[in-house]
């Protein structure tokens, strides 16, 4: 048996956070970024999401046919409903530079913001 004792403090619900979207971001990256819409000191960045935001029902027709349709939109914690596309606060159209990160301006962009946030 252990115990844990935290050795930092961080205020979890004001630290600034930047949220890197693009074409990428689809599903259930979009409904992360819908969990993140609203928050307060918080940032989007990048280009617009894949615009996959509807939550889907499986329905048995019977022993080998399923249908899957999409039943509803997703909201943020505000209340507003997205029936397309995440559009970031920051538009970049940057190349992503995932194996090179220093040289991602997507990167370098919200790594100011939070700089300057904090």
């Amino acid at each position: 048996m252990t115990c844990i004792i935290p050795k930092c403090n961080i205020a979890a619900e004001t630290i600034p956070v930047a949220v890197l979207i693009g074409p990428g971001t689809g599903s259930s990256g979009e409904f992360l970024a819908m969990a993140l819409k609203g928050r307060n000191n918080t940032i989007f960045i990048g280009t617009k999401t894949a615009g996959y935001i509807t939550a889907t029902k499986d329905f048995e027709i019977n022993d080998a046919v399923n249908i899957l349709i999409s039943t509803c939109y997703g909201k943020d914690k505000k209340g507003r409903v997205y029936t397309g596309a995440l559009s970031p606060d920051i538009h970049s159209n940057d190349k992503d530079s995932f194996n090179d990160i220093d040289h991602d301006n997507k990167v370098i962009i919200a790594d100011k913001w939070i700089q300057a946030h904090n």
